[in-house]
């Protein structure tokens, strides 16, 4: 059952064009949740921080005016602000399951499988521009995603735990595949997500000891740029716009106006240069309107609003109880441009600072920070079970050795979103939040897996030890 609802949740993530995917795995999830529960009920440190999470955005969102709670019946609410829930609700029901070891054998190869299949709609786009699988006027690669961004942070998780998995594991099948996820990454032309990947794994590199990690980082680089030259020519002209030095001097320029909010006019002589002077003007609005109220935010919602009203005590705890979404009408460009989306502030922290305040950070870094440190616990102790590996058997090393490299990649595909939160709406954003989701919960499970074989492990070695 497990398997059959993950399933669901990886393909529909991989093909979001097709949203009755999604839907099954959410119908399927709470399902195995109770099922799980009924015999052996638990509540875990995550789940409270996810619980805690998600009732201050309800919170927020329905004291504000940022939501109704007829916007829950509206399609239009779910591609906008209710993304959020539909990335963090399915935490509350992966958290806890059982099953067994090969369900993490499974998952990695539900994700070279994704590798594989998207590397093959990467080529067939690249040859044939088919329409389906592209979006915006510059024509950039999509898959079964629904935005080039989403697209492409999408494959950087996907591409940063294949490697990760496969070089700790030293599996050749998953190595390849994470190579071959660059390739629909490149072709979706994201930068927030190729800096992700590039953080990410250098981190991992960094952090490992011996000189081998010099010549997996030498291999990774050339192979990087092997596929860059061939499939990457639009990312790196959209990358090499961010060091052009006349285009960094003029960022500001062009700009009229203190917020986006305010009526601002961006010049679109350059795509590039349009699309970062407009993050400049969007990152600046939600700190002018953090500064406002530090405390508690303006309300979830309410960030792309010409608000109106305020209630409460001036830069410190104010909230919006009125506005007008006419954000995109404030700010003149096409609306059917993909280039950018008025719906957030092209940076996680920012905006959930602008809405939410400092408790909202507190409460969503508290989150991730608690995953963090959850599966290092898992590598510590897995590591310590097999320093005595001359008592476990073949199946038992197999499997732990495997958990270590599952456990390190997850964390390496937090650190992937974390940074591209940066640049992006990725802490909040589906596409690349599910297939996260879909990893921690085949990584809980197996953390659950390796606390019951150490029980059962000390039980077995006390009652061999010889009584004195």
């Amino acid at each position: 059952m497990e398997k059959i609802a993950l399933g669901f949740l990886i393909w529909g993530c991989f093909a979001a064009k097709f949203p009755v995917i999604l839907a099954i795995s959410f119908a399927l999830c709470p399902m195995v949740f109770a099922y799980a529960h009924v015999s052996s009920p638990s509540i875990s440190r995550p789940l409270v921080w996810v619980l805690l999470n998600i009732a201050y955005w309800l919170l927020s969102g329905l004291l504000t005016g940022g939501m109704y709670l007829p916007d829950l019946t509206s399609m239009d609410y779910w591609s906008g602000e209710g993304r959020a829930y539909i990335s963090y609700v399915p935490l509350l029901f992966v958290l806890g399951w059982r099953s067994r070891p090969n369900i993490l054998p499974w998952l990695m190869n539900q994700f070279l499988f994704v590798a594989l299949l998207g590397f093959t709609l990467a080529v067939i786009w690249m040859k044939t521009k088919t329409p389906f699988l592209e979006v915006g006027s510059q024509g950039l690669f999509t898959g079964l995603q629904t935005s080039h961004s989403g697209a492409g942070m999408f494959w950087a998780v996907v591409c940063t735990i294949l490697l990760i998995y496969g070089f700790e594991v030293s599996s050749r099948w998953h190595q390849l595949g994470g190579f071959l996820a660059v390739v629909p990454l490149f072709g979706a032309a994201s930068r927030e997500a190729l800096f992700a990947l590039v953080f990410a794994f250098g981190l991992w590199i960094f952090r490992k000891k011996g000189r081998k990690k010099y010549w997996v980082g030498a291999a990774l680089g050339l192979m990087f740029s092997f596929i860059m030259v061939f499939a990457g020519q639009t990312i790196i002209d959209r990358t090499m716009v961010i060091f052009n030095l006349n285009g960094i001097s003029s960022l500001t320029s062009n700009t009229t106006g203190t917020g986006a909010a305010q009526g601002s006019t961006i010049s679109r002589d350059d795509s590039g240069l349009f699309n970062i002077r407009m993050r400049f003007l969007l990152w600046q609005d939600a700190l002018a309107k953090w500064g406002g109220s530090p405390i508690c935010g303006l309300g979830f919602g309410r960030f792309n609003d010409t608000i109106t009203q305020y209630d409460g005590i001036e830069n410190l705890c104010q909230v919006a109880t009125a506005g007008q979404k006419n954000y995109a009408d404030q700010i003149q460009f096409s609306k059917d441009d993909e280039i950018l989306s008025t719906g957030n502030a092209h940076n996680t922290y920012f905006q959930v600072l602008a809405e939410l305040g400092l408790i909202g950070i507190i409460l969503l870094i508290g989150l991730w920070l608690c995953f963090w440190k959850r599966f290092g616990d898992t590598i510590r102790e897995a590591k310590r079970i097999l320093a005595v590996r001359d008592e476990i058997d073949a199946n038992n090393l197999l499997f732990l050795n495997r958990a270590v490299a599952l456990s390190t990649a997850v964390r390496g595909a937090i650190v992937c979103v974390g940074f591209g939160a940066l640049f992006g709406d990725a802490w909040m954003a589906p596409s690349n939040m599910l297939i996260l989701v879909a990893a921690i919960a085949v990584a809980e499970i197996v953390r659950r897996l390796i606390l019951a074989f150490d029980e059962d492990h000390r039980s077995s070695m006390a009652a061999a030890k010889p009584a004195t």
